[in-house]
């Protein structure tokens, strides 16, 4: 068996050092993309958040409308900040647009019903969020450990 020699012995120590350092640089791009990614998803947590909120002020408002006299006059938004007075002709129904631009006529009870239904498909969708957004916590978590190990090897 040969000895190795000086110079093979500091080539193999740089080709370690550049290992370890493609290494560290591939789990910082790592950490970087799911940093990133745990972003997106928090936006889209807090958009599903205040469509819920929407959802339920809607409710409330179709709730409202029930307990309004016939005849009685209300501002009836048209725009952001814009409205119109009008006067209320019926409270047991409204006209909902179920997709597509159509508008149909329902029941008080169907409209909450439906706007309930909707609700509950967000709320799903945000559970299904909030568990991912976790798993990409622990997940970030073991990189950010293996990151602080690659730099003590330095």
């Amino acid at each position: 068996m040969k000895k190795e020699t000086k110079k093979e012995e500091i080539t193999k120590q740089k080709q370690s050092q550049e290992e370890l350092q493609q290494a560290l640089q591939e789990k910082y791009m790592e950490y970087q993309m799911l940093q990133e990614q745990l972003g997106k998803m928090s936006e889209q947590s807090e958009t599903l958040k205040k469509q819920t909120e929407e959802l339920e002020t809607l409710k409330e408002a179709v709730h409202a409308i029930q307990e309004t006299k016939v005849g009685s006059e209300m501002f009836v938004p048209i725009s952001s900040g814009i409205f119109v007075k009008a006067e209320i002709k019926e409270t047991n129904e409204v006209l909902m647009n179920v997709g597509d631009n159509v508008v149909v006529p329902k029941n008080m009870k169907d409209a909450v019903a439906l706007i309930q239904k909707q609700q509950n498909e967000i709320n799903g969708y945000e559970k299904t969020m909030q568990q991912n957004i976790q798993i990409l916590l622990i997940h970030q978590q073991r990189i950010e450990t293996e990151l602080m190990a690659l730099t003590k090897e330095e």
